[in-house]
C-alpha cells in the first residue's frame, strides 16, 4: 500500500475506493506524516465516524470540506494549503467533478507539477470508473477497484494494480472490508501458524494411515457413505495432542 507519487484509485460507487484511501492515510499518520484529506461529498463528522468504524484513526488528518467548491477556486486554495501544511499525503475524494472539463484538467495538471510534486507530497486521487481517463494517464500508479456478486449474491472484491511506478503492475488482489479492521487483502488473513495435532479416533482408518489423524483432514465420499459419522467420531475423540 506504500505507493508514491500520484495514485489514481478508480472504481464504481461502493467498490471500496474511499476505504482504501483511508487505510493509506491511516498508515501514513501512524508513521508520523502529515495528511491532508479533501472531501467533495461528505463533512468531517461523517468522515471520522466512518473511518473509526473501520478501525482507522484519522482524527489527526487536516480535513477540508470542499463540498460544492467550484474548480476555479478549488485548485488555488489547494495550492495554498499544500504550501502551508506541506503534507506527506494529500487525498482528494473525489476528483471527478473537478476535471470534467478541459479547464479543470489544466488546473489539476498545474497544481500537481507546479506545487505538489516540488513539495514532495504524495497524492491519492479518487475517481469514478466512468470519469475522465485523464487521471489514469497522468498518474504514477493506477489502482482499479472491482466489485461483483456471485450467483449466490456473495460480494467478490478485487484490487487491481494496473500500473505502479518503480514496482511491478498488472496484478489483482482479492480483499474484504471488515468493521473494526478496515480493508484487508486475503493474503493478509492468513491464520497464525500452529503446531499440528494428532487425533486418535479409534477408527479403522487409523490403521490404513499408519497412525492417528494429523493436521487438516478432508473427508470425501458419495451421499450416505458415512462422512458425517466419521466427522462426529473425530469430534468426540479425546483432546488432541500437539506435535512438532
Amino acid at each position: 500500500m506504500d505507493f508514491r507519487g500520484v495514485t489514481a484509485v478508480v472504481g464504481r460507487p461502493g467498490t471500496g475506493k474511499t476505504t482504501l484511501a483511508m487505510r493509506i492515510a491511516h498508515e501514513r499518520l501512524a508513521r508520523g506524516e502529515a495528511v491532508l484529506w479533501i472531501s467533495l461529498n461528505e463533512d468531517k463528522d461523517l468522515f471520522l465516524e466512518a473511518s473509526k468504524g473501520l478501525g482507522y484513526d484519522l482524527a489527526k488528518a487536516e480535513f477540508w470540506e470542499a463540498v460544492l467548491t467550484a474548480p476555479e477556486s478549488f485548485w488555488p486554495h489547494l495550492d495554498e494549503l499544500a504550501l502551508k501544511l506541506r503534507p506527506g499525503l494529500i487525498v482528494v475524494d473525489s476528483v471527478t467533478p473537478l476535471i470534467e472539463g478541459p479547464e479543470g484538467r489544466r488546473y489539476l495538471f498545474n497544481t500537481l507539477y507546479r506545487t505538489i510534486k516540488p513539495l514532495g507530497s504524495d497524492v491519492v486521487l479518487i475517481a469514478e470508473a466512468d470519469g475522465p481517463s485523464f487521471v489514469e494517464y497522468i498518474a504514477d500508479n493506477v489502482i482499479r477497484m472491482e466489485l461483483e456478486l456471485t450467483e449466490y449474491a456473495v460480494p467478490e472484491r478485487r484490487l487491481c494494480v494496473v500500473k505502479a511506478r518503480g514496482m511491478p503492475g498488472g496484478y489483482c488482489k482479492q480483499f474484504g472490508i471488515f468493521g473494526g479492521a478496515g480493508l484487508l487483502t486475503f493474503d493478509e488473513l492468513k491464520p497464525p501458524s500452529r503446531p499440528h495435532v494428532e487425533v486418535k479416533t479409534g477408527l479403522a482408518i487409523e490403521e490404513l494411515l499408519g497412525g492417528p489423524l494429523v493436521g487438516n483432514t478432508l473427508i470425501l465420499g458419495p451421499p450416505g457413505s458415512g462422512k458425517t459419522r466419521v466427522a462426529l467420531r473425530i469430534a468426540a475423540a479425546p483432546p488432541p495432542r500437539a506435535i512438532g
